[in-house]
């Protein structure tokens, strides 16, 4: 983690929770509960024996506590779940092994099944380890809990060609796709923690976010959708859909224009969606806000500048 000036987004440098834990990885996908409170995972992979750290930190950023647990193996992680009661982690099938780079370490083995690993919140303690098929997954929705049990959404890969072989093109700025859009799922595990069901939604959907005032409740997802049609092969349009449901709105952009990851923004009438974009056709980057329960009449307002900015992944919105 990195410490930054909030009004001037200067760097400040890398923030160390405890001795312990300097230079020990912190995810770019952090979650705060209904108290304030931060969560976050660490992954280290690529040792003799693979671990993953837990964090729990205070709503006045001192850490409370962390965990550091053992692994199977070492596969690729990169966010997790939040829930009430757990923290919900997939072991992916993408296994670190021999190799000159990270993206070389990386390794696909559809034979091995994933883990689902659910953290017990109250201690951080392991309550539950569930296979799942052999899957690689970037980002989730958030998670819920009812009577049945334990649900939560996922934008899961086949498989791990999108870094594997994709990210390698573009690193090199070779053309070609050779991996397939995320589909978005929904697990349900059971009461027990033991068994689980995967539904495809049926969309194309990166970047999912949702409204962090409520964020333990079945609600519509907001992300960036149309990578599977589009002519760059990244994503094109905004979209929304309702993990229980599957309604769904979007609006395309159409070719020429890039969409970067909306954040969903809370407002009068569902709320906003804001996101970057970059326009390669005429050459400029900008900003567009749409309604977000209205996503198919397009944006309310955009603001553009003449130039092109590098494309970025992960942003927050801090209101003045």
């Amino acid at each position: 983690p990195y410490a930054l000036d909030p009004e001037t987004l200067a760097t400040h440098g890398p923030r160390s929770w405890s001795e312990e834990l300097a230079g020990v990885p912190f995810s770019a996908h952090p979650k705060f509960d209904e108290n304030g409170d931060l969560w976050n995972i660490g992954s280290v992979p690529w040792l003799h024996s693979p671990q993953l750290v837990l964090y729990h930190v205070g709503a006045n950023g001192r850490l409370r506590t962390a965990k550091m647990h053992g692994l199977d193996f070492g596969g690729y992680i990169h966010a997790f779940v939040l829930t009430p009661e757990y923290l919900v982690v997939l072991n992916s099938s993408a296994i670190f092994g021999s190799g000159h780079s990270f993206v070389d370490q990386m390794h696909w083995q559809p034979q091995q099944a994933s883990q689902l690993l659910v953290f017990q919140r109250s201690d951080l303690s392991l309550r539950a380890k569930v296979e799942v098929p052999a899957s690689f997954v970037f980002h989730f929705g958030n998670g819920w809990q009812d009577r049945d049990g334990l649900h939560f959404t996922a934008c899961q890969y086949e498989d791990s060609k999108i870094v594997t072989d994709s990210m390698r093109r573009f690193a090199q700025q070779q053309a070609g796709v050779a991996h397939a859009a995320p589909t978005l799922v929904r697990y349900d595990l059971d009461r027990n923690l033991q068994r689980v069901k995967i539904t495809n939604l049926d969309a194309d959907m990166e970047f999912p976010s949702f409204d962090p005032r409520q964020p333990f409740t079945p609600q519509t997802l907001l992300g960036a959708s149309g990578e599977a049609t589009s002519e760059s092969a990244l994503a094109s349009a905004v979209s929304t859909i309702d993990p229980l449901t599957g309604d769904r709105q979007s609006f395309d952009y159409g070719d020429g224009v890039i969409v970067q990851e909306p954040l969903f923004i809370a407002g009068p009438d569902g709320g906003y969606a804001m996101h970057g974009f970059l326009d390669y056709e005429q050459g400029v980057s900008g900003v567009a806000i749409l309604r977000a329960a209205k996503l198919a009449e397009g944006p309310i307002a955009k603001a553009t500048m003449e130039r092109v900015l590098p494309l970025g992944f992960h942003g927050c919105f801090v209101s003045a």
